[in-house]
């Protein structure tokens, strides 16, 4: 819950991004302001049509484009220390990193 949340424009801009519609077209209610927040998404209560109700995981919007640089940062950060201390073996964290943080990022998978 210490993590920021992203603007109501902000999470407009992602449904219409990834839907082509406002929140508002798609849901009953939704409400604005989250009830939690992370590093990666928020969550927003909503309500479909007929009364059942949601909690709707939002992506906050700049993490499509910058974690390429940030998985840059680590693998740099990783090598320097590597070539000051050679006996540092955490490579594969960068490997880890690289692999498992787009299927952190796919909604469509962590759903599946």
């Amino acid at each position: 819950d210490a993590c920021p949340a992203s603007s109501t424009a902000e999470v407009e801009a992602v449904f219409l991004e990834e839907f082509g519609k406002h929140p508002t077209e798609l849901f009953e209610t939704f409400d604005a302001a989250p009830i939690a927040s992370a590093s990666l998404a928020q969550v927003h209560r909503a309500t479909l049509v007929g009364g059942k109700q949601l909690a709707v995981k939002v992506q906050h919007r700049p993490l499509q484009r910058t974690v390429p640089y940030e998985i840059a940062g680590i693998d740099l950060l990783l090598r320097c220390v590597r070539w000051l201390q050679p006996a540092f073996g955490f490579r594969w964290l960068v490997d880890e990193v690289k692999e498992n943080l787009p299927k952190e990022l796919d909604f469509r998978m962590e759903a599946q």
